[in-house]
């Protein structure tokens, strides 16, 4: 059964923002790879932690929302788990209609003028 999730990923402090895109984008394939349908990915920024996460005082926060079949989420939990690329990550499943909101929140962030309903 296809559900929406929230994937929010935190990459070290000390990697540079060209250095961040290019994890962005191997964790982007991880998620693709499960055959996921990604509606949007954004950035939360970095944020100073507190407490250090492996010798991390700061960490830039990366968040993607998508839709995949709930069978190939164990498969990626564990390749995020084992991944060296990243700190911590969280993954929550959204209700569809928390999905269309959180989508809407982002645009309007995005593009202020733009009218949406």
């Amino acid at each position: 059964m296809e559900k929406s999730y929230e994937l929010c990923v935190l990459f070290a402090g000390t990697q540079t923002p060209a250095e961040i895109e290019n994890l962005s984008g191997q964790i982007e394939a991880l998620v693709a790879a499960t055959k996921a349908d990604i509606k949007f990915a954004y950035s939360l920024g970095r944020k100073k932690l507190a407490y250090q996460i492996k010798n991390n005082s700061h960490g830039e926060y990366r968040c993607w929302l998508f839709s995949v079949d709930s069978t190939a989420i164990p498969v990626l939990t564990e390749k995020l788990r084992l991944s060296p690329i990243i700190i911590r990550h969280l993954l929550t499943i959204l209700e569809s209609d928390l999905l269309a909101k959180r989508l809407i929140e982002k645009i309007r962030a995005q593009h202020p003028k733009l009218k949406l309903l």
